[in-house]
């Protein structure tokens, strides 16, 4: 968080900032979120999108009134985003498993392991690489300040709670092994984003999250944005 009324980064339960010894929330100078210039009584920051904070306000916005306001993304944005990362998680796999494969591989040979062996173990390993890879992939970038992995970051997407807020770690982890309930359900938890309301996959409704769309200039790691879509 960042002072209103100095500009410089205080904690985000502060009390008093350090720098000016003023209340962080008291002054309108600068936007708590970014650090970005904001002028008198100006409610949203147009440098980074978010609703504007001071001591006597309460800009927690709740579903009802959120959802309301909000643009949804469809099926084919996910499915694009989704695809991106794929690609990713595969080259990453690429990258990481090759090097580890051979020498592995070099290994079990000095060990007088036969071919059949050797590349059956090397297939197991490979899977489950593949699997660690994906999970701290969707689960940190997805809590990460950026919100986002790297496909959803190309479509100008983010994964935000009910309050268009950065979700925890817990609650990413929560998100990604709920999407093997959309997968064992002929991936008909997937397809759900094309048809309810709030654009939401079968996991996104059973972790309460939503993946919203950034307008185009605004700093993804914004926790509070007008606009929002789900993805």
């Amino acid at each position: 968080m960042f002072c209103r009324n100095c500009g410089n980064e205080v904690a985000d339960k502060a009390v008093v900032c350090v720098s000016c010894g003023l209340r962080p929330l008291t002054e309108q100078n600068f936007c708590q979120e970014c650090g970005g210039e904001t002028k008198e009584d100006q409610e949203i920051c147009l440098n980074c999108g978010c609703r504007t904070q001071s001591k006597n306000s309460n800009y927690q916005i709740k579903q009802k009134n959120t959802q309301a306001s909000v643009q949804h993304g469809g099926f084919f944005r996910r499915l694009a985003a989704l695809i991106i990362d794929i690609i990713t998680i595969e080259v990453s796999g690429l990258v990481i498993g090759f090097p580890i494969g051979f020498i592995i591989g070099l290994i079990m040979i000095a060990m007088g392991y036969l071919e059949h062996e050797i590349v059956a173990f090397a297939e197991s390993v490979g899977l489950l690489l593949s699997l660690v890879i994906s999970w701290l992939y969707f689960t940190i970038m997805e809590s990460s300040k950026q919100q986002a992995t790297l496909g959803k970051m190309a479509l100008g997407l983010k994964v935000v709670d009910i309050d268009s807020n950065r979700i925890s770690f817990a609650r990413a982890n929560g998100r990604y092994f709920a999407k093997i309930i959309s997968a064992v359900t002929l991936f008909i938890g997937f397809i759900m984003a094309a048809f309810t309301k709030n654009k939401q996959a079968m996991h996104d409704r059973i972790t309460d999250t939503y993946v919203s769309k950034f307008p185009r200039g605004v700093n993804a790691t914004n926790s509070h944005h007008v606009n929002s879509s789900n993805s």
